[in-house]
Order: C-alpha cells, then structure tokens, then sequence
C-alpha cells in the first residue's frame, strides 16, 4: 500500500511538472514567417494644399496594419485618410503589417504637397513670379538668439535681396504659420522679412508660411505672397 501511494505521488507530480512545461511551451509565439509586404496603391503622389490625402494598402485578410509618416503620422488602418493636407505632411510614409506575431518588411510612399504650382522650388530656391527674372538660389544660415528666438537669414547671391524669418522658438513640427510684421513674433507666427539692396524692409501680416521639420532640416515655405512694395515673392528657405 505504502509503495502504491509513492508511485502515484511521483505519477501526479510528474503529470504537474509536464503539463505545466506543455503550458509554457505552448504560452510561446510559433516560429515566425516573415509576411509578404503590403500591396500599396501608389509609390509616389502628389497632391494639392488642403486637399485630401488618401493613402491606401491591401494583403492578407488577417493582417493588421501599421502606418507611420511626417509630423508625428501614425494610423492602423489599411486606408488612412487625412484630411486639409499642408506642406507640413509632405514626406514619405510607411505601411507595414503584422500577420500573427510577424511583420512583414515596411513599404514607401512619397507624398508631396504643392502649395502652388509656382511654389515648386528645390531647398533655397525663391522667385518673384511677376518678375522678368527666374528663379534664384539663396544662401543660409540659422541659429538660435540668446532670447531663445530661431532665425534664419537668407541673401542672393548677388546681395540685392536680404531675408530674415524669426520665429520665437525653433519650430519642432510641422505646421502652418501666419505671417506678422513684428519682429518679436508671438506663437503660431513668423516674422518673414525682405530687405533690398537699398536697406528697404518689406514684410507681410496677412499671409501664411508652410514650416517642415525633418531629420536635421527644417523648410519655410512662402508661396506667392505680396509683400508691400516689392511684389509678390515665393521662396522654400532650408535650414540644416
């Protein structure tokens, strides 16, 4: 009787220590399968300021999403949709999915958001588009002022054009300013300044500026704004 009662206690606990390494085993993700990649509608588009981005991805019927993209996108939908585009969601954005426990590698699509179509201007490229002239390269600088102001000076090349933009911080998202004449310029606003050869300053207070933030570079977009006296003026000024 005594050696039926041991053999049972070592059979039950037995029992207990494989279940419970069959729980633990079991309680473990399954070897992954890495999934395909998301099928996307487009590599790259292009669209107008305060239209309607659209951004579109397919693949298996139990895969889960994963979206990310420019000023601090994210979205797990497989059809994000954003709404009033500026120029601050510009960029590339990446869709993954996640099948499982697996995700798959992540897909590109490159957005960029036209301001105007006169505003296409590579990084330091302006124009007065009423001008006779094209367009011109500026050449700048930035930094941030012992008040805690960021500014940014731009000059052409031949030094007939001066620009200075001040911000009272520097900008960490993308967003769209409003212009002021003020030198010490408030939240949401930027001081956007021409100044010619002759020493005449020229602003603006009723216009717009398009501020992007990237990996070490940030873009202020005008898009042709009059500025008293001196004309209408389109410029993407980048700062590293």
């Amino acid at each position: 009787m005594r050696f039926q009662k041991i053999v049972l206690q070592v059979f039950i606990l037995t029992g207990i220590i494989f279940y419970a390494s069959s729980c633990v085993k079991d309680g473990l993700p399954p070897d992954c399968k890495k999934p395909g990649k998301p099928t996307i509608q487009a590599t790259n588009i292009s669209i107008n300021n305060s239209d309607t981005l659209k951004l579109n991805a397919s693949g298996p019927s139990n895969a889960q999403y994963i979206w990310s993209g420019p000023n601090g996108f994210y979205s797990t939908s497989s059809n994000p949709v954003l709404a009033s585009v500026s120029i601050a969601n510009s960029g590339i954005y990446w869709v993954k999915i996640l099948v499982g426990y697996c995700y798959s590698d992540s897909v590109p699509t490159n957005v960029n958001v036209i301001s105007d179509t006169t505003c296409s201007l590579a990084d330091n490229g302006a124009i007065f588009p009423n001008g006779s002239s094209g367009p011109f390269t500026l050449t700048t600088s930035c930094a941030v002022s012992s008040n805690g102001n960021y500014q940014i000076n731009s000059k052409k090349a031949d030094t007939t054009l001066f620009i200075t933009v001040k911000f009272s911080q520097k900008p960490t998202k993308g967003a769209k300013y409003s212009l002021t004449n003020n030198s010490n310029p408030g939240n949401g606003q930027v001081y956007f300044a021409l100044k010619d050869q002759n020493g005449i300053t020229y602003t603006n207070k009723n216009g717009v500026a398009y501020v992007k933030v990237g990996t070490n570079k940030l873009n202020v977009v005008v898009c042709q704004v009059r500025f008293d006296n001196i004309g209408v003026f389109s410029a993407n000024i980048a700062c590293n």
